[in-house]
């Protein structure tokens, strides 16, 4: 399944379950051994059922309840093109990477309050390696740049034509690097 036709059953799922409590449509989105990773309370089954149970049970509670989508965590948060968002989806790693989603909202705020002090890293001399995508988008680099600045012994390598999961989309370069740097630091 392409990334927008993920989203669009994204969207209809919420459109016809969630605001105009079209349960069936459950059975079209979601397969039967679906296993929620959300902190939700609650013990639903598996599959549409549990899903059917949880949005009958909100649109009781709440009968005017509607649900808009205002934004799709994809290629607008991620900012990672469509190519290589569907090669970490078939990563060994995108299980984890999923049932760890709940973390997300906390992670961008302390993203947010985080304040880099350069001075704090000065007297850090451990060799470090920076690895930065050659397509990376610019606040990427601009981050690697200040880093980079702030390490006494770090050095950037810029892997060519990779964004930020060059481990996920290239690692034969990606292992290169690090091993090569490794070798240098023995």
């Amino acid at each position: 399944m392409t990334l927008e036709q993920n989203k669009a059953l994204i969207r209809r799922f919420y459109e016809e379950v969630w605001n105009k409590g079209n349960l069936d449509v459950a059975e079209a989105v979601f397969a039967a051994d679906y296993v929620r990773h959300d902190l939700r309370p609650g013990n639903p089954p598996a599959g549409p059922e549990g899903q059917k149970r949880i949005a009958a049970d909100f649109r009781a509670a709440f009968p005017d309840l509607q649900m808009t989508i205002d934004l799709m965590v994809a290629e607008e948060v991620v900012r990672m093109p469509a190519h290589e968002f569907e090669l970490f989806r078939a990563s060994p790693a995108w299980p984890a990477r999923v049932a760890a989603a709940h973390t997300l909202p906390r992670e961008l705020r302390a993203h947010e309050q985080y304040r880099f002090k350069a001075e704090r890293f000065k007297g850090l001399n451990t060799p470090t390696l920076l690895l930065a995508g050659g397509d990376s988008p610019d606040f990427f680099k601009a981050a690697i740049a200040t880093v980079n600045a702030a390490l006494p012994k770090s050095r950037v390598v810029v892997l060519p034509g990779q964004q930020h999961i060059a481990m996920d989309t290239a690692p034969e370069l990606f292992v290169r690097e690090v091993v090569a740097f490794l070798g240098e630091t023995s």
